[in-house]
């Protein structure tokens, strides 16, 4: 509820302002590119819309790619604490000798007071 209620809140300004540049830009420009001989001749909402969109996608796509190494360490810990907890559990029942493992959310300082 609160995610949609967020999401309208800034897309529907968002959706305005563009709107509003559009209308507001609708002269017409001459886009050429310097070796080809030839110009398009386009409303600048048109050059200019599009090019923020590329943009904003660029930036996103810059962004995941230089995050790739954070979430490949992140993903490596987290195996890595899967592993130590397994340990750590294994340890627990070995030391108390216990047959099966603490159950879940039991803390070690009761585990070590309840030995026989």
């Amino acid at each position: 509820m609160l995610r949609a209620v967020l999401t309208t809140v800034i897309a529907l300004p968002f959706t305005l302002l563009v709107v509003l540049f559009a209308i507001s830009n609708r002269d017409s420009v001459a886009v050429s590119l310097f070796p080809l001989p030839d110009q398009l001749v386009m409303p600048l909402y048109l050059l200019v819309l599009p090019l923020m969109a590329l943009s904003v996608l660029f930036g996103a796509l810059l962004m995941w790619v230089h995050g790739h190494a954070a979430r490949a360490a992140a993903r490596r810990e987290g195996k890595r604490a899967e592993k130590l907890e397994k340990e750590l559990a294994s340890l627990r029942v070995s030391a108390l000798g216990l047959d099966a493992p603490p159950p879940s959310g039991a803390s070690s300082a009761r585990l070590l007071t309840a030995q026989p």
